[in-house]
């Protein structure tokens, strides 16, 4: 009766898609039911590496398209009776559960409770995910971008389906190292002698926005040979100085996969999950308080592996990178170094003892802060501050 429903609001939805343009407008009643679906997004893989993302669907006409559930209960549940703790809403609608390393022997499920309803995933039996052989890059040539590739494989299995998550952190310079910052409204000089106070390295992070599939049906053998998971521009800060990319990966069953790929190919095609679907493929989420109730999601057991890779500048080097622009302006006298920050905007570079003379440049071109934040990562190999 689910399946039913979800498909009649998804054929109802395209057939609103098709009416031509010259028909007055109107808001469809579907958007109504369309909206407040609960949509459950992640995977039991044991450890700390249990996070499930909880949202609502909005309407099509909305703005945003993020909706998080925040103030949930969310946690696993175990077919020897052993619960875990509630998850941590560490990120707001981002549900981290610490539990212990998962039993093969055992199913899991789980768990959610919000807005006075209970919703479960169908319990399951982990699998085992094999580790990630090797991560690389390439670059064909000046000005092309680098891509990162992923390889993996699993003598355990004939076939093989996958799903992949990256998180990466890159460092990224100032144009320009100020010696100090010159607060000429108060007249005060801070030096830059400790190099935490710095405003010349800098971090920024970004994370993977798309479900990243891959499968071995069609081939000889259980092997991922060099997927291409990210593509960065030659141009990009990325790769300005060190790059750091996280990638893990699970294993998921036939069905998790099927329904995951089913999902990103209406994402791909039509920008939507709502979009029309050739086949229905149901989720393993149901809401036990309303049967009736459709929700979005595929909940599978499954342990991680992961693996890092580091890039330098060096290695990533690309003449399209080119330094960044900056106007800089020698000067003599306090009160002249002063008269410029005023009128022009202009901040220290440099100057010599009791600002006998002094280099000043725009902010942006001594500020990291600009472009990323003094929040180094705890793994960084290098001791920048």
């Amino acid at each position: 009766m689910r399946n039913s429903k979800t498909i009649y609001i998804l054929i109802i939805l395209f057939a609103v898609a098709l009416i031509p343009a010259c028909i007055e407008e109107y808001t469809p009643k579907v958007e109504d039911e369309l909206s407040d679906i609960l949509v459950v997004e992640g995977a039991i893989s044991g450890g700390e590496n249990t996070v499930i993302k909880l949202s609502r669907s909005v309407e099509l006409s909305a703005e945003s398209t993020f909706n998080p559930v925040f103030g949930a209960v969310v946690y696993v549940e175990r077919s020897d009776g052993w619960t875990s703790e509630p998850g941590n809403e560490a990120i707001i609608g981002e549900y981290h559960i610490r539990m212990g390393e998962l039993d093969t022997s055992l199913s899991y499920s789980i768990v959610i409770q919000t807005e006075g309803k209970e919703y479960r995933s169908k319990p399951a039996e982990p699998i085992i995910t094999p580790a990630i052989d090797s991560l690389s890059w390439k670059k064909k040539g000046d000005g092309e971008p680098v891509t990162i590739h992923v390889t993996t494989h699993d003598t355990n299995s004939a076939v093989g389906y996958y799903r992949w998550s990256y998180k990466e952190d890159w460092e990224i310079h100032a144009a320009y190292f100020a010696n100090g910052d010159y607060d000429f409204i108060n007249e005060v000089y801070t030096p830059y002698l400790l190099d935490g106070l710095n405003t010349y390295y800098c971090w920024n992070s970004d994370s993977s926005r798309v479900l990243l599939l891959g499968d071995t049906e069609k081939l000889s053998g259980n092997l991922i040979y060099e997927k291409k998971l990210v593509t960065i521009e030659a141009t990009h800060d990325k790769l300005s100085y060190l790059y750091s990319i996280l990638v893990k990966q699970w294993t998921v069953s036939k069905q998790a996969y099927q329904y995951l790929s089913n999902l990103q190919n209406n994402i791909d095609e039509a920008g939507s999950i709502f979009a029309p679907q050739p086949s229905e493929l149901p989720g393993n989420v149901t809401c036990v308080t309303s049967p009736e109730e459709v929700v979005i999601g595929y909940i599978d057991v499954a342990t991680v592996t992961e693996k890092r890779l580091y890039i330098t500048e060096k290695e990533a080097h690309d003449p399209a990178r080119k330094p960044e622009q900056c106007k800089t302006e020698s000067v003599e006298g306090k009160s002249n170094m002063i008269k410029l920050m005023q009128e022009e905007g202009l901040v220290l570079l440099d100057a010599a003892p009791d600002f006998f003379s002094a280099t000043l440049t725009e902010r942006r071109c001594v500020d990291c802060k600009y472009k990323g934040s003094k929040v180094k990562p705890d793994f960084w190999p290098n001791n920048h501050q």
